[in-house]
Order: C-alpha cells, then structure tokens, then sequence
C-alpha cells in the first residue's frame, strides 16, 4: 500500500504531466518540484512508471508517452 503523501505527490506530478505534456523531468528536477527528499521522488516515480503514466528516457527523464489514435 502506498501511504498518503506518496499518493498525493503522485497525483501532483500527473497534473503537472497532463497540464504540460512535453516535460521531460529528471528525479532531481521532480524532487525540487514537490519538494521531495530522494526516497519519496523515487517511490513517485516508480509509481507512475509501474502504472505507464511515465516512461524512463535513456537518458534518464520521465516522459508522458504519447498516445496514437488511429482513425
């Protein structure tokens, strides 16, 4: 189970995602974001990958993937 701060910053950083869908963050930009320590920004991030929200680039930002939808 998730705890409640956790949940919050999660559904923090899935506005800021949907709300400007080019962000391209790095954890330490996350952390200074939600204002974070390392081990809360971790299990943020891990949360929203776990869920496909976001993507790890290989160079290391979290990404909105983008969604196709063929007519």
């Amino acid at each position: 189970m998730v705890s409640q701060p956790i949940e919050d910053a999660v559904e923090l950083l899935r506005v800021e995602y949907l709300e400007m869908p080019d962000l391209a963050l790095t954890p330490s930009q996350v952390a200074a974001l939600l204002d974070l320590d390392g081990v809360t920004t971790a299990a943020v991030l891990r949360a929203l990958e776990d869920s496909r929200f976001l993507e790890r680039t290989p160079n290391g930002r979290f990404i909105h993937p983008r969604v196709t939808i063929l007519t």
